[in-house]
């Protein structure tokens, strides 16, 4: 059910709403999530109740992000709205008769009456004189330079720090503070990627080792270490060399940076090895039994987003992260060619430089409806191709629900690996499907490298040739594809439009706000 994740059981038997707080609001609440029981059982009668209630907190996390973080006075009102007396209060003053549930669900009920109740109660709450002066914020701590504290260690135990006397723990520090204004989620890529690296590193040499101690042996010995474990663990292939890509890149900057020698060798991708991580295309029969199954004919998906991302993969070849991102105002006529920009922010958004690009809609997308799909959510307000994918926190992002969804899809069809085994069919496939067909059908190389997204590799394209190929030359190539499967024909059911709700919710909260706001 579409709001089952906010849904949970005691062990009576009774159901209870469960809302978690992002992370970056939490603190405003004095907690991480919010719960309270709905007096039954059964989840069609808790589905109704749970969508108010969730209402109520997305309006609570609009007010929270538009407050300032050391205003205690604001924070300390919106906690006291959120005791349980005031949500029992907002839900028997928001209840809708059956007329307006059904509204509600179809998604057309005016929501910013829950915001507006909302507002009010805490602009009552903070014009109580009872309400106490807040305490001014505590001073930020000092920056601490750790390179500085690792070497005040080593003096301390009596070894050199000077010049040449560099450990591998410094090496690492050195590196990623000299890329942090390059990473986009620097943090993140330190703490899973960089740091398990120099763990792995460290627990090989048998210590923090000075780096002018490094070999080309210790470096076979490090990647022994990362294949054994993912042997271990049944990584697949692109795990093992993502990893040894992480160290290299550490090595390859000493080596820029005249520390050390050239040490990646062993990290290298082995000449043997070529092809082993690329993707299989989808087969005719795997497109038939995908694109004609029960959840297809019927409209049954959970959401919208799975209907309509495998078409988009498998007619336009781009990354799920790149469709699951796309904005409404991407999509339009592009000298007379109905199409949509991908990657539209370029190397910021994409994979590379060459990420940002038009794609043509193949005419059996229009046929599916997707023309009528767009129009719908511009109707409804919409700004983003797929408001039912929720959203996530970064690094992470809307790509990853999409897939997750398609890996459960073709998993339950028998397409690829099962569970807990590694796949060479995965939403990534679509890409070489698509560049298979093209390339059957005739079309240049240029623009199957184009369609992808990829750096082109004939002199003549990456010399001569200037800007993007016209619309109507990369619409004629897409033309020549043709895939055997009846396609679906997307139908707006009661599901997809609930489960696009939450997102037009969160939208007029902050309308709502920034028109208060605006307005003292």
């Amino acid at each position: 059910m579409t709001y089952g994740q906010h849904l949970k059981r005691s062990r009576h038997g009774n159901l209870a709403f469960r809302y978690k707080f992002p992370r970056d609001v939490a603190h405003a609440f004095g907690r991480c999530e919010f719960t309270i029981g709905l007096a039954t059982s059964s989840k069609r009668e808790a589905a109704y109740p749970a969508a108010r209630l969730k209402t109520v907190m997305l309006a609570a996390v609009a007010v929270a992000r538009g407050m300032d973080t050391n205003d205690e006075a604001k924070q300390r009102a919106l906690r006291s709205i959120l005791d349980r007396q005031m949500i029992k209060a907002l839900k028997e003053e928001v209840s809708e008769s059956e007329a307006d549930r059904k509204e509600l669900l179809a998604g057309q009920a005016k929501r910013d009456r829950v915001i507006m109740l909302l507002q009010a109660k805490l602009a009552k709450e903070l014009s109580d004189n009872r309400m106490v002066t807040p305490t001014p914020a505590p001073a930020d701590p000092p920056v601490v330079d750790p390179v500085v504290e690792i070497r005040k260690a080593r003096a301390f135990q009596g070894l050199d720090v000077e010049g040449g006397q560099m450990t591998v723990s410094e090496l690492f520090v050195r590196y990623c503070d000299d890329h942090k204004k390059a990473w986009k989620h620097w943090e993140y890529r330190v703490k899973s990627d960089y740091e398990p690296a120099k763990a792995a590193l460290i627990a090989v040499l048998g210590g923090d080792t000075r780096i002018e101690l490094l070999t080309v042996a210790h470096a076979r010995r490090y990647a022994d270490h990362i294949k054994a474990e993912a042997a271990r663990l049944n990584h697949s292939p692109k795990t093992v060399a993502d990893k040894l890509s992480f160290m290299k890149a550490v090595l390859n900057w000493a080596r820029r940076e005249t520390l050390l020698a050239d040490l990646t060798g062993p990290l290298k991708k082995d000449e043997d090895s070529d092809g082993s991580e690329s993707y299989e295309a989808f087969t005719s029969e795997d497109l038939k039994a995908m694109f004609e199954c029960d959840e297809y004919r019927q409209n049954s998906f959970k959401r919208a987003s799975s209907f309509w991302l495998p078409l988009l993969g498998l007619y336009t070849g781009a990354r799920i992260a790149e469709l699951a991102e796309i904005r409404l105002t991407h999509i339009g006529e592009d000298n007379g060619v109905f199409g949509v920009k991908l990657s539209a922010e370029g190397k910021k958004a994409g994979k590379n430089k060459f990420s940002k690009r038009f794609v043509p809609i193949h005419p059996a997308l229009l046929s599916c409806g997707f023309d009528l799909y767009v129009s719908a959510l511009r109707d409804e307000g919409h700004e983003q191709l797929f408001p039912c994918l929720p959203e996530v926190n970064p690094p992470k992002n809307k790509g990853d629900t999409g897939s997750n969804d398609f890996t459960k899809f073709r998993r339950r069809l028998g397409i690829g690996g099962a569970k807990n085994e590694t796949s060479k069919k995965v939403f990534h496939s679509f890409r070489s499907t698509l560049t298979t067909k093209m390339q059957d059908a005739g079309v240049p190389q240029y623009l199957r490298e184009e369609f992808d997204g990829h750096a082109p590799t004939g002199v003549n394209a990456t010399v001569y040739s200037q800007g993007q190929t016209p619309q109507s030359v990369l619409l004629d190539a897409l033309q020549k594809v043709a895939f055997d499967f009846e396609h679906p024909t997307w139908l707006d059911t009661d599901q997809y439009r609930l489960a696009r709700v939450p997102q037009l919710i969160k939208a007029t909260s902050t309308a709502c706000i920034e028109i208060q706001s605006s307005n003292p």
